[in-house]
């Protein structure tokens, strides 16, 4: 299949994701009950934490939802730097003026703020559940393109010492048993020392 063909199935699935998620997730309530589950955990309340754990939440039921089904797509753990940026989004929420802590609060939940101030809040979730996606998406087309540019370096070393494809995989296996992983070398030359390691007589 063309890299073009499987990274507009790849945006595909991630859309398919992302939909899901806000048909599923993206509500008042889902919020609530992330407000309920901090308090009685006892951790520290803050709208941008509240927001943050949903998230982390929808993370988990991605990775499970790529487990169970075949997908063109690959499921990343986030790197903690973006986790950083999705939390930079979520404190917004702080920024809003509410209240976290209201004097009156029967039910224990979100329905205390006003509908203006729920859809400022559902806003600041959005942008934060859609960085989510970028980011999943972000890291399926640089894999991508690490995995092209890493194909079409092998197809070049292979013309350069008449090798094919099952040249090049017995290469690969051989060099890693020397604990050489051809994927982290860069350049024709340097590939040239291995295969000078891995086929001495040659």
């Amino acid at each position: 299949m063309l890299k073009d063909d499987r990274k507009e199935l790849i945006e595909k699935e991630i859309v398919a994701l992302r939909d899901k998620a806000f048909s599923s997730y993206y509500d008042i309530e889902i919020l609530s009950n992330s407000r309920n589950g901090l308090i009685k955990g006892k951790f520290s309340l803050s709208f941008a934490w509240i927001i943050y754990r949903v998230i982390q939440g929808i993370n988990i039921e991605t990775m499970n939802l790529y487990k169970k089904t075949k997908h063109s797509s690959f499921f990343f753990n986030l790197y903690q730097w973006e986790w950083d940026d999705i939390f930079e989004i979520c404190i917004k929420a702080n920024r809003l003026g509410l209240q976290v802590f209201p004097k009156i609060n029967p039910n224990n939940d979100l329905s205390y703020l006003d509908p203006v101030e729920q859809t400022k809040l559902l806003e600041v979730y959005m942008e934060a559940l859609n960085k989510y996606f970028d980011l999943l998406l972000k890291r399926n087309i640089d894999y991508l393109d690490e995995e092209d540019r890493f194909l079409n370096k092998m197809m070049t070393f292979g013309d350069n010492h008449n090798m094919d494809e099952n040249d090049l995989v017995v290469f690969a296996n051989k060099a890693y048993q020397l604990g050489i992983n051809v994927a982290d070398i860069n350049t024709q030359e340097e590939l040239d020392e291995i295969y000078k390691k891995v086929f001495p007589e040659a």
